[in-house]
């Protein structure tokens, strides 16, 4: 078996663990806690690799850097918030389509190209999606989509 796929598909399967144990923790501890003991252990296992850059900084580009990572804090706040109140299988049914959002918005800023193949695996990805937050057992009832 090629490594690739296998270090692939080892990455798909601690990152599904990772968003479970994240949810238990949310859940025990509150979202802030989690959020700063992710961040804190995240920083220092990043900063030897980069803390040869950060002399190099200008002021604009700590700037940009200050105001990104505020922007990512406030979406894993509000994504360990989505956590704490919702069943995990439909909060991260619903932040998945980060993806075809991520390529519609390439689309319209960014003037890119769909070929016709991504078109139809945006289209597929799309219905999977919705396949998957769709309760068969009820699907004759109003109440046929997953509820958190």
């Amino acid at each position: 078996m090629n490594i690739a796929i296998l270090l692939a598909f080892g990455a798909m399967i601690l990152w599904g663990m990772g968003d479970f144990l994240i949810q238990r923790c949310v859940k025990r501890v509150r979202n802030l806690e989690t959020l700063f003991w992710i961040t804190l252990v995240s920083s220092i296992a990043l900063f030897p690799f980069i803390y040869k850059s950060l002399p190099g900084l200008s002021g604009w580009q700590f700037l940009v850097l200050l105001v990104l990572g505020l922007i990512g804090f406030l979406g894993a706040y509000i994504h360990f918030e989505a956590l704490d109140v919702g069943k995990l299988s439909v909060v991260e049914l619903i932040f998945s389509l980060e993806l075809p959002l991520t390529i519609l918005l390439g689309v319209i800023f960014f003037r890119e190209v769909l070929t016709l193949r991504l078109v139809w695996l945006m289209l597929l990805s799309f219905l999977g999606i919705i396949l998957l937050s769709v309760n068969f057992k009820k699907i004759n009832t109003r109440q046929f989509l997953e509820r958190s």
